[in-house]
C-alpha cells in the first residue's frame, strides 16, 4: 500500500494524546494516526490485518493451555513458547513473522530451544532432521527457489506460502498457521517421550504430519 506525506494543522494537545497512545501501543504516531482513520473509515490495513491474522492463531492455541505468549514490540511477531517432554522441562521457542513483501514467502517461522546440554542438542537435532525429510518428502516443490526448511544452532526455520493470495480470511488463515505450530510441538512430543523406539517415533510423526498436510488448505 502507497504511503504518501500530508500537511495537517492539529491541536497541541491532540498531538500530546496522541503520542502518548503510540508510545503505549509501542508504534509510530504516523503509524498510530493512520491505523486510527483507518478504522474510522472502515478499511483494514496491511498493519491491521497482520494483527488480525496473528491475533486468531492465538485465539486458536490458548484454549489448549499449554501455550504461553510474551509480548513483542512489533505486530508482525507472535512469541509461542511451550514446555518440552525431557528432563528438567526446558522450553521451546515458537517465533512467528509474517512477511510485508507482496510477492514471495508469506511467513517465516523458527522453533528454537537454548540449551547447552550435549544430550538435548542431540535430540534437538535428531527430531528436526526426521521433521525436515517428511516435509521435503511431502511438499515436492519449491517456491521461487526458496530453501523452504533449514535447522541450524538448535533452530529450525520454516518458511510458508500462501496458495491463493486473494480473498483470505484473516481467521482462517491464523488458525492454520496455529494448526502447523499444534503438530509440530505434538510431535517434538512424541519424539522425546520415545527415543527409545525410533521407529515408533518415525511413524507417529509422519502420521501427525501427514494429518496436518492434508488439511492445509491455505499455506504449503
Amino acid at each position: 500500500m502507497a504511503k504518501s506525506v500530508y500537511s495537517l494543522i492539529l491541536n497541541d494537545e491532540v498531538i500530546d494524546k496522541i503520542d502518548s497512545m503510540a508510545y503505549a501501543m509501542s508504534t509510530s504516531r504516523s503509524n498510530y494516526i493512520n491505523e486510527l482513520l483507518a478504522d474510522h473509515v472502515s478499511y483494514t490495513t496491511p498493519q491491521q490485518r497482520i494483527k488480525d491474522i496473528l491475533d486468531a492463531a492465538k485465539a486458536f492455541l490458548e484454549p489448549k493451555g499449554k501455550y504461553s505468549f510474551v509480548e513483542m514490540s512489533s505486530n508482525s511477531f507472535m512469541d509461542i513458547r511451550s514446555a518440552l517432554s525431557y528432563r528438567y522441562r526446558p522450553t521451546i521457542r515458537y517465533c512467528l513473522e509474517i512477511l510485508k513483501e507482496e510477492k514471495g514467502p508469506f511467513l517465516k517461522l523458527k522453533a528454537q530451544v537454548r540449551t547447552q546440554n550435549n544430550s538435548l542438542m542431540t535430540a534437538i537435532e535428531g527430531f528436526f532432521m526426521i521433521w525436515q525429510a517428511i516435509e521435503k518428502k511431502l511438499i515436492t516443490y519449491s517456491y521461487d527457489e526458496v530453501e523452504m526448511t533449514s535447522y541450524e544452532n538448535v533452530c529450525y526455520t520454516r518458511i510458508f506460502f500462501l496458495k491463493e493470495k486473494i480473498g483470505i480470511n484473516e481467521e482462517k488463515l491464523g488458525k492454520a498457521i496455529a494448526s502447523y505450530v499444534v503438530a509440530l510441538d505434538k510431535a517434538i512430543s512424541i519424539f522425546m517421550d520415545n527415543m527409545e523406539d525410533t521407529d515408533y517415533a518415525v511413524s507417529r510423526i509422519y502420521s501427525i504430519y501427514r494429518e496436518y498436510y492434508e488439511d492445509a488448505k491455505l499455506i504449503i
